[in-house]
Order: C-alpha cells, then structure tokens, then sequence
C-alpha cells in the first residue's frame, strides 16, 4: 500500500472511453443520436479527478482505522494468505455495497451525496467518474462490520478497488446482454436499468459485481424498454458545485418552514420520492437546473481538452509520487489540481471571474517547472503556455446561432 494502486489504471480508463468515444461517433452516423456531450463528458471526468484527489488521502486513513478496529475489536483474525478470505471479504463487501446503494436511493440524506451519480442523461464510460466525495465517507460506515469481522483494512480495500473497476466497465450502451452473466453478474444491460429515470426502473438493480442481492430482496428488474437516462427532476448541472448540492439545498429549504425539530430531522431520513411528491410546487423553483445551452467555439473546446490531459497527467504524477512530495509541495499540488480542474470545467460559461482565474492560472503553471527544479518541465510549460494563449481568445468569444449560422456575438467581444 505504498503507492495509490488506481493511478496504473487510470490509462486504460480513459483508452476504453476514447474506444467508446470513436465506436460512438460510427454509431451515431446511422442512427443520428449522440451518447456523448463534450460538456458534461468534462464535468464527468472533472469529478473523477476531484474524487481521485480526495481518495488518496481518505483511504489511507480507513485503511488505518479498519486495522486498528480489527486489532481492537475484531472477532476474528483474518489473514492474506488465505484465498478463501479474500473470496469471502469480497462477497461480504458487495453485500455491503448492495445495502449502501440502497440506502442511497431511499434516504434522503445520503440520495443528496448519491444523486450527482445519476444526472446525467447520457451513459457512457465517463458517467463512472461523476461522483462526489460524499458516497465515500458514509460507505466507509458501513464497511466497519468488516474490521469488526476481523478482515484486514488492505484486504477491503483491495477487494474495493476491484470491485470499484468492474463497475466503470458497465457504464456502457454499446455492451448488449452476456448470456449466463446475466443470472448473477452485474452487467451493462442491468446497470443501464439501475440508471433508467423509466417508472417500471426506478429504484432498481442496485448491487455492485453481483445481481443476487436484487434477485433475492425484490429490487431486481430485467431490460425490457428503452431506458431514458436521468433523473425525474431533470437536474444536470455542468457546475460540479450545483451538482453535489441541490438536493441538500433543497432539504434545508423546506426544513425551513418546519416548527419542530423532529419534523426537520425527519425530512433527512425520508425518501427522496415521498419528500419531492409532498413538496412539489415550493421546490418548482429550485428543481429544473440543467445547464443551459450554450454553443462553444471549437478554440474553447480545444483548450479545454489539452489543460484537462495537463490536469489528469498531473495528479497521476502526485497519486503514484505522493510519498516524496514534501508538505508544502503536497498543499500547492492538491489547491492547483482542484482549482485547475473546477476551473477548466467552468470556461464553457464564459464568466469573467472563471477567466480572470485561467489567467491567473496559467501564470502560476509557470511556477511548478521551477519549483520541481526541472528543466524539462520548464520547456514543456512554455510550450503549453504558447499553445493556450493562441487558444485564449476562444474561451471568450462563443457563438450564436442566427438563420442556421453561426456568428461571433458582438457582446463577448474583447475592446
């Protein structure tokens, strides 16, 4: 557990999302619907990172805390080498995962950590990335049963991991049915289910590696229709920030109104769909935030996917080399990816703070080559810089469309 064992898969992840991406575009000439948006695929691959960043510190720490709970109070003294433990470690945890995911769907509270997950109304490879850090915190609750079992924090953790892979591998459309899989495995055909906003798929299919679990409590439902992807309250939102919050801001909206304190604790643990049912017309307002749409020039576009390799590349660099940053250089690393990312992400809403940032970002790129002391680096960054200001212009000039053409609107123009 010296090194952080995602970033070696981070490549392969995103080779199998440009496959998905090409095999896509070839589909989509036939048939003439698109399953990727090149906005919310970056507000996808934005959360990852987010996600990634947060995880390198936080699962050392539950690594720690599930060992000294099994030193403490474990039951049993579950060693590695024993296959049948980590067989048995892994079919407990997809247990666990199924629980969780549940609960994630019936709780309000942790359906407001959860939701992000399921806003998008494409489903592709990237849709795996949109998570907040929130599912990870009350996941890791759950999971204490395992320490206290006496299975080893490494063991869980591992065993995560690969469970955690399988499942960005079913967030696809171009996988049809696998045959015998289909009786025990979660597959792409019942994980298109699970993210289907159709009333007969709602609140279905909710395990993680294995589809027992719904076939024995009820919550399994096979592929029958087309599935439209999304949520009924038609939120997606490229902000990562609206998108990790609405449903909480909802929740503290109508509490509120509420006189008592066990009626605002109350909405907390209601379910989601009881709570927007009694509370339709107050949150009318507040429940159709899709981003608008907005037609971005193609100078944008190009910026944005060269800073977001730039950003992906570096945090591979800081989750495998982590242990030799010294402490400043980990804060100034961890602030740099996560403005880089949010930022870059932003640039399509043409706001003028976000651009006042993008400038002052990439002053301060220039920087990490001499803190680094590396020469190499200095070059490539002035490369990069030379690049992005030849593309600087495009993050502030979009267009409109008038008579089916598109024209440079005046007002965004620079003096």
């Amino acid at each position: 557990m010296n090194i952080h064992i995602l970033p070696l898969f981070i490549p392969l992840l995103f080779l199998l999302v440009y496959l998905e991406w090409m095999h896509d575009i070839k589909e989509s000439r036939e048939s003439g619907k698109k399953n990727f948006k090149f906005q919310s695929s970056i507000t996808n691959i934005t959360f990852g990172i987010l996600e990634r960043i947060f995880d390198v510190f936080f699962f050392f720490a539950v690594v720690a805390v599930f060992n000294l709970v099994k030193e403490k109070i474990g039951i049993f003294s579950i060693e590695f080498h024993h296959v049948f433990a980590w067989l048995t470690c892994f079919v407990f945890l997809d247990f666990i995962i199924y629980c969780f995911h549940r609960s994630g769907h019936t709780i309000n509270l942790l359906w407001g950590a959860h939701v992000t997950h399921h806003q998008c109304e494409e489903f592709n490879l990237t849709v795996a990335f949109r998570n907040s850090i929130f599912p990870h915190i009350f996941r890791a609750f759950y999971m204490l049963i395992l320490p206290i079992l006496g299975f080893p924090g490494e063991m869980i953790i591992i065993c995560l991991a690969i469970s955690g892979l399988w499942q960005f591998c079913i967030h696809t459309k171009h996988i049809n049915k696998l045959g015998i899989l289909e009786k025990f495995m979660m597959t792409p055909s019942h994980h298109r289910v699970h993210h289907g906003k159709n009333p007969m798929y709602i609140d279905k299919n909710f395990g993680g590696f294995f589809i027992i679990w719904d076939r024995l409590f009820g919550t399994f439902q096979e592929e029958i229709e087309e599935v439209e992807f999304g949520i009924t309250d038609e939120v997606q939102h490229n902000n990562a920030l609206v998108a990790m919050t609405h449903v909480w801001k909802d929740i503290i909206k109508i509490s509120s109104g509420k006189n008592s304190f066990l009626a605002r604790c109350t909405l907390w643990f209601q379910s989601p769909s009881q709570f927007y049912k009694d509370n339709e017309l107050m949150l009318k307002t507040t429940t159709s935030q899709k981003s608008k749409k907005r037609n971005v020039s193609k100078k944008t576009i190009k910026y944005q996917v060269l800073h977001m390799i730039i950003v992906t590349l570096s945090m591979m660099h800081f989750l495998v080399y982590v242990e030799f940053y010294t402490p400043l250089l980990k804060v100034f690393a961890i602030l740099f990816i996560l403005v880089s990312v949010v930022n870059v992400s932003l640039l399509y809403t043409n706001n003028s703070y976000v651009r006042q940032i993008e400038n002052y970002r990439l002053i301060v790129y220039m920087l990490v080559p001499i803190l680094l002391k590396s020469s190499i680096l200095f070059m490539i960054g002035g490369i990069v810089i030379i690049v992005s200001f030849r593309l600087k212009w495009g993050h502030t000039k979009l267009s409109r469309r008038v008579n089916n053409t598109y024209v440079k609107s005046p007002k965004l123009h620079r003096s």
